[in-house]
C-alpha cells in the first residue's frame, strides 16, 4: 500500500537546517522569545490573539512529514482551527520562572505530529506575567518572532 503526502518543498535555508535538527543535539535549533507583560491581563483575550495569529500564518500550523526514503520532508499545512497551541498557564511566582523557562527551552520539538508554535504564560503576580513563545528555526527567526509578538499584542 502506498502512502501519499501532499505538501510543499523545503526552502534552501530549511534544507540546510534539516540535517542539523535530525542530529539530536541537546539544544535544538529554535527561535524563542520571552515577553514580560506588566499590568492587567485577560488570558482569554491573549489566547484568542494567539489563535488568530495561527489562523493567519500557515507556517505556525505546519508539520514536517517524510516518508521512508525521502531525504527531506514536505511541509504540510494543518487546518487553522486545530493548530492553535494551548496557552499553558502556570502560576509559579517570581522564584520559579527560571526553572520553568529552562525546562520549556529544553523540551523536545516534535516536527511531525503537531504544529510548531509553543506558548507558555507564566503568572509571576496578579499584574506581571511572562509569555514564552517558541518555534523551530525551520519556521521562524528573531525577526519573525518579533513580528509575531507585535501582532499578538495588537490583537
Amino acid at each position: 500500500m502506498t502512502q501519499k503526502i501532499e505538501g510543499f518543498r523545503l526552502s534552501p535555508q530549511q534544507e540546510h537546517l534539516w540535517p542539523l535538527l535530525r542530529q539530536g543535539t541537546p539544544q535544538p535549533y529554535r527561535s524563542r522569545c520571552t515577553v514580560l507583560l506588566d499590568g492587567g491581563l485577560d488570558p482569554a483575550a491573549l489566547r484568542e490573539a494567539v489563535r488568530e495569529a495561527v489562523d493567519r500564518h500557515e507556517i505556525l500550523r505546519t508539520r514536517f512529514l517524510a516518508l521512508p526514503g525521502m531525504a527531506f520532508p514536505l511541509q504540510v499545512v494543518g487546518a487553522a482551527e486545530a493548530a492553535a497551541p494551548p496557552l499553558l498557564p502556570l502560576d509559579l511566582g517570581p522564584e520559579g520562572e527560571g526553572v520553568l523557562l529552562a525546562g520549556v527551552r529544553q523540551a523536545e520539538i516534535d516536527l511531525e505530529s503537531r504544529a510548531p508554535l509553543s506558548a507558555v504564560l507564566v503568572r509571576l503576580s496578579p499584574s506581571r506575567h511572562l509569555l514564552e513563545l517558541g518555534l523551530p528555526a525551520l519556521c521562524a527567526d528573531r525577526t519573525a518572532l518579533a513580528s509575531l509578538v507585535r501582532e499578538i499584542s495588537a490583537g
